[in-house]
């Protein structure tokens, strides 16, 4: 659909096939305006470390999607400081030698307004990977805070983040 207004409308009896009181009622309209989309989300600083990895050697991918109307989105609200200014807010590292989902901890004086969940899956279709709080957070910096798969750990593993108001 193009930008512009659109008048939309719905009619019944158009031959007046039904003998009624008033024929005037059978249609109504309305207007629809249609606006361009707005240049509010931005991707960028698309990364890999090692940037040649041998095979089998873990690699974290690193992009970052940042609202930029100045309002806050649902993590730039969850997170509040801990949001990173400028990088990701999912990252997927080593640490004690084994992979962590990282995000930053959520703001304790959100959390009654927002919930944020680390999904996981293993073939990007379906996001019923369980996800849990890292076992070990030996080093986790007091900002951020680290997931991993409940249970066994799969071959291969994605992650996304989910926000939402309640």
């Amino acid at each position: 659909m193009s930008n512009g207004t659109f008048v939309i409308g719905a009619a019944v009896d158009t031959g007046n096939a039904v003998t009624e009181e008033n024929e005037g009622n059978n249609a109504t309209s309305s207007g629809l305006a249609v606006y361009p989309p707005e240049d509010k989300l931005a991707a960028a600083g698309l990364s890999f470390s090692p940037s040649q990895p041998l095979p089998g050697t873990p690699v974290t991918l690193t992009a970052t999607v940042r609202n930029g109307d100045g309002v806050a989105n649902g993590f730039e609200y969850a997170f509040g400081t801990n949001a990173p200014a400028a990088g990701p807010l999912l990252t997927v590292r080593m640490a004690n030698g084994r992979p962590v989902v990282e995000t930053p901890e959520p703001d304790a004086a959100a959390a009654p307004y927002v919930d944020v969940r680390v999904l996981g899956s293993t073939n990007l279709v379906d996001w019923d990977l369980p996800v849990c709080p890292a076992a070990d957070t030996t080093g986790k910096p007091a900002d951020r805070a680290w997931h991993e798969p409940d249970g066994v750990r799969p071959e291969r593993a994605f992650f996304k983040l989910e926000a939402e108001l309640k």
